[in-house]
């Protein structure tokens, strides 16, 4: 007879119908959680079997109290990420460590950082790392539990979004404005170390929309003037461009309103992120949640710190379109809500 699963963080969340991450702060008795909601996890957590932090089943402390994290940190996306893992790491009395893949840095030295890394961690987060070889020799490196962000390897828990979901939403949201060409637009890849999320949903989005009616058009690096000329020819005779970034989507709008061609009237533009600014412009973007898939991350790898033995497991976090003041009905130059701004 097979033993029972062992319950997982998510499958308490699901059971009392709360974000993994309350669930991760009530267990470590973080005052931002209600004394209610903390005894209605507490009771559950105690019925269902789970153990896998100090305050739920009185594991003991890894060696070091410290958790990782390996990113490519010039990305406000990375800078977000940390920011939730930050607070759940403080919850539970952890401490927080950084490592910035920069651009510049040699694979080789990269390795020998994490390996380094992990004598000082009991777990880390890995953000958007190249997948195959080199994620696969980081993870050795590292040597300690490891829930990876945006990417993902073999036998190890991941915190996921749908790039194909990002772009279905997209493409279809300017289908149903009446849109029949489009640009996509991505970011050249400022890292070989980083895993390229913007091609991915930019392939997809050429993939729904339709190759025929789609001009791809990678933006490179370099000065203003030659990223501007790279978008106009993109969006020479299109009515709609899918940016696979909200950073690249609010450059658009400035450079096509710079060059007398006004949002949404003549051109609608929408984005991937729901960045801090995506609001302050009227961007209408398919909202991702960086900071509440740093929240959760850093509960699964304090769980697998803490209890030897955790199998791996995929979360993947949900993405929902955002229509603002960017998009709006091919000829029609308004703007029309199809999702809550």
């Amino acid at each position: 007879m097979n033993p029972r699963p062992r319950p997982r963080l998510v499958d308490l969340a699901e059971r009392l119908n709360v974000a993994p991450s309350t669930v991760s702060r009530a267990l470590a008795g973080s005052k931002s959680v209600s004394a209610a909601t903390r005894k209605r996890v507490v009771d559950a957590a105690r019925e269902m079997g789970y153990s896998v932090n100090p305050v739920a089943s009185g594991l003991k402390r890894g060696q070091t109290s410290s958790i990782g994290l390996i990113a490519v940190m010039s990305y406000w996306y990375s800078g977000a990420v940390a920011s939730g893992a930050d607070r759940i790491a403080a919850a539970h009395d952890y401490d927080f460590v950084v490592m910035n893949a920069v651009g510049g840095i040699d694979r080789d030295v990269l390795i020998q950082r994490a390996r380094r890394l992990g004598q000082r961690v009991d777990g880390a987060l890995v953000i958007d790392i190249q997948e195959g070889e080199l994620l696969e020799e980081l993870l050795a490196a590292l040597g300690v539990p490891v829930v990876t962000i945006g990417c993902k390897a073999a036998d190890v828990s991941a915190v996921l979004v749908d790039n194909v979901e990002i772009a279905r939403l997209a493409a279809e949201h300017l289908e149903s404005l009446g849109h029949r060409r489009a640009a996509v637009l991505w970011p050249q890849n400022p890292s070989p170390l980083a895993y390229d999320n913007a091609l991915v949903r930019a392939d997809a989005f050429a993939a729904t929309f339709g190759p025929h009616r789609t001009r791809r058009q990678r933006v490179p690096t370099g000065s203003s003037e030659l990223r501007r000329e790279s978008i106009l020819e993109a969006l020479r005779d299109v009515s709609a461009v899918f940016c696979a970034t909200d950073a690249l989507a609010i450059e658009t709008v400035a450079t096509l309103r710079d060059a007398g061609r006004p949002v949404p009237e003549a051109v609608s533009v929408i984005g991937v992120d729901d960045h801090p600014l995506a609001g302050a412009v009227g961007l209408t973007t398919v909202a991702q949640e960086p900071e509440a898939m740093g929240e959760l991350a850093t509960a699964m790898v304090i769980a697998a710190a803490q209890q030897a033995g955790c199998p791996p497991e995929t979360v993947e976090h949900g993405v929902r379109l955002v229509a603002r003041r960017t998009s709006a009905p091919f000829g029609g130059g308004g703007f029309s809500a199809v999702a809550g701004a």
